[in-house]
């Protein structure tokens, strides 16, 4: 697949993927029970727990994202919060973040 199709790709989905994410309860639990900066891969592999509205984006598209917990953000967020970082794993600049 071309690079740049790619990479629109990843730029399409990583808001679907990071709001589904941040709302499903497995995968809360997973990243709250995380270290920090523990990154968690997103990917067919382990596609069981997927939000359904989102498994086109593993199982079709073969995209893979790494989800962690941080402490460090450009963004601002509620004070107290927890926060996820979502990167795209062929391409590092693309990352969105979730206050939880």
């Amino acid at each position: 697949m071309d690079n740049h199709l790619l990479r629109e790709k990843y730029i399409t989905s990583i808001e679907d993927v990071a709001l589904e994410i941040s709302q499903s309860d497995y995968w809360r639990t997973q990243l709250f029970e995380s270290e920090y900066d523990q990154r968690i891969l997103i990917s067919e592999q382990n596609i069981e727990n997927v939000p359904i509205y989102i498994k086109h984006i593993f199982t079709e598209e073969k995209l893979m994202f790494l989800v962690s917990k941080v402490k460090e953000c450009p963004e601002v967020f509620d004070e107290g919060s927890i926060i996820f970082k979502f990167e795209s794993v062929p391409f590092a600049s693309i990352t969105r973040f979730s206050g939880n």
